[in-house]
């Protein structure tokens, strides 16, 4: 369940209550798509608008701080920081929120799906947004410094809180069609969610089409009337909701969609409480398939090892053969003569001492041909001792790697995964390996950057053909790089979250907005004789991002 118009509203008022005419002490934006704005003598306010989880609402959680801001919370700083909030509004029944500061600067919220935008106004210009849009990303409606604002173009619809009773049974005489797409259509702030609570309240049945009885219409408006009243009077019951005993959603008011409630004293706290708690279950779902793809992948690295050591130790054979046949050839000497392919002799190393056919080269005399013998049994001696010191060791790896797959399993909290997965980061440190820095994408995948020339050379080397290779254009600063993990498809959200890594890992973050160029791996290459860290490469696509650091994790290579 998604962040509604009916939440906001609640959201809003908490914020009026708390906040309104409370000082900005300081402006934070941990993540790129989340901004806080800390406040004097009141909980904190977050906005966010990270895909699916778009919101906003009091909190007194901690975020981490990035040590350098990017440059939208620059901007938001300059505007607002140290002045005063005077006003929160909500755009007639639509999810846009308006804040506005004593200095006269606006922070418009918009919640639009993948088009939701934090945007920073003053005296009806655009000074920065979290999100720009250029005519090439929409032709429609261009968010860029200078120009002015304007409301979405999706203003249309009627605000439901304004329309009289007899205006709706008008409205639901004169259209046709499925019922809860007409409510969409016709009315602002009518979420899904809304729209089947309000079903269930006037005992409509979910798919119900508008060719409804004057009874039925009767009782929709019946029903929306007494969440309206609720709503003009500020009266809100914030609820969690679960289903089967998970955690599904939240609301403003009691439901009758037969979900377990749970009451929240604040509609801030249940939505606060809802995200942390999905991030937490996301993080545990991402973290576990993470490490269950890496151990799988090294299990059946090694095993593969086991099987090719175990081959050659099979086409080795028997080595003592090898020994035998040199000393049955410097036996039967003078039997032998320069040219021969073979001898057959009395084999006495055997109880039987049957007859045995000795292959050899013509091309050697008799005398290299027993020393030809010898060295494969010294080579092979030699080699079969190592192949089954090889095996023990892989044998003893897999059982290590076994063991930690079946601890892996038995994980059921965020906590015993990150015990797990620091256990492992130790064992690393300790064997001196080299770890990379990393990050996880919003998406999930694995994002490994160098902090200097070598870990660049390191990453360059490590990285797969496939993995997607990213660095700032034309400026000093670090490779990126994107892991495939098992070349899945990488969406383009991941791609610029890593390409504003870049940005900020570069020596042009001082610019707003930084040009980064992306590629495969397979098209990076290091010319010969140059400096670590120095590539060229091919086949580029170019973004043009803001700088922005992405939330730090444990995860490394």
């Amino acid at each position: 369940m998604r962040f509604d118009s009916l939440v906001l509203t609640a959201v809003l008022k908490e914020i009026r209550e708390s906040a309104l005419r409370k000082r900005v002490e300081n402006v934070y934006q941990p993540s790129p798509h989340t901004i806080i704005l800390s406040m004097i003598l009141s909980s904190d306010i977050l906005l966010s608008i990270e895909p699916n989880s778009e919101r906003i609402h009091l909190t007194d959680r901690k975020y981490p701080k990035p040590p350098v801001p990017p440059p939208f919370c620059m901007q938001l700083r300059k505007y607002i920081r140290g002045g005063f909030l005077i006003d929160v509004e909500q755009i007639e029944w639509e999810r846009i929120a308006r804040f506005r500061f004593s200095q006269g600067a606006e922070l418009v919220m918009e919640i639009m799906g993948r088009h939701s935008n934090i945007i920073l106004v003053v005296d009806g210009e655009i000074k920065g947004a979290i999100k720009l849009v250029d005519e090439k990303m929409s032709s429609k409606r261009q968010i860029l410094p200078r120009l002015p604002y304007q409301l979405p173009p999706t203003l249309t619809r009627k605000n439901p809180l304004l329309v009289s009773e007899e205006e709706m049974e008008e409205d639901l005489r004169n259209v046709e069609g499925d019922l809860a797409k007409a409510l969409q259509n016709l009315y602002q702030g009518m979420s899904p969610f809304l729209i089947q609570e309000l079903l269930q309240r006037a005992g409509i049945p979910p798919q119900a089409t508008l060719s409804l009885s004057e009874e039925g219409r009767r009782k929709l408006i019946f029903a929306w009337g007494g969440v309206r009243e609720r709503i003009k009077r500020g009266e809100f019951n914030p609820i969690l909701l679960r289903e089967g005993g998970k955690l599904v959603g939240y609301w403003a008011l009691p439901s009758l969609q037969g979900y377990e409630m749970e009451e929240r004293e604040s509609m801030s706290e249940a939505v606060d409480e809802f995200h942390f708690l999905r991030e937490r279950e996301t993080r545990f779902i991402t973290l576990k398939e993470s490490l269950k793809k890496g151990i799988e992948s090294t299990i059946e690295r090694w095993r593969k090892t086991k099987e090719n050591c175990e081959k050659a130790l099979e086409e080795w054979g028997e080595v003592e053969r090898f020994y035998q046949m040199g000393s049955l050839i410097l036996a039967n000497l003078r039997r032998i003569h320069k040219g021969a392919e073979s001898i057959v002799v009395e084999n006495f190393f055997s109880d039987e001492r049957e007859k045995m056919t000795i292959p050899l080269s013509k091309e050697l005399t008799p005398q290299q041909n027993a020393d030809r013998y010898f060295q494969l049994y010294r080579k092979g001696k030699k080699a079969v001792e190592e192949l089954r010191e090889r095996i023990r060791e892989v044998e003893e790896r897999l059982k290590v790697l076994e063991r930690r797959y079946d601890e892996l399993m038995k994980c059921q909290s965020l906590e015993e995964l990150e015990a797990l997965e620091e256990g492992k980061e130790k064992e690393r440190e300790e064997k001196g390996k080299p770890i990379l820095p990393s990050v996880r994408s919003s998406d999930g995948f694995l994002i490994q950057y160098g902090k200097n020339a070598r870990q660049n050379e390191l990453l360059l080397k490590t990285s797969s053909p496939e993995d997607i290779w990213l660095h700032a254009r034309g400026v000093k600063g670090a490779h990126v790089v994107i892991r495939r993990e098992g070349k899945r498809d990488v969406p383009l959200n991941t791609i610029r979250e890593a390409a504003q890594l870049a940005a900020y890992l570069s020596s042009g973050r001082g610019a707003g907005v930084v040009p980064v160029d992306w590629t495969l791996r397979k098209y990076v290459r290091k010319p010969k004789r140059r400096e670590k860290g120095f590539v060229i490469y091919t086949r580029e696509k170019t973004l043009i991002v803001q700088p922005a650091l992405i939330e730090e994790s444990p995860e490394s290579q």
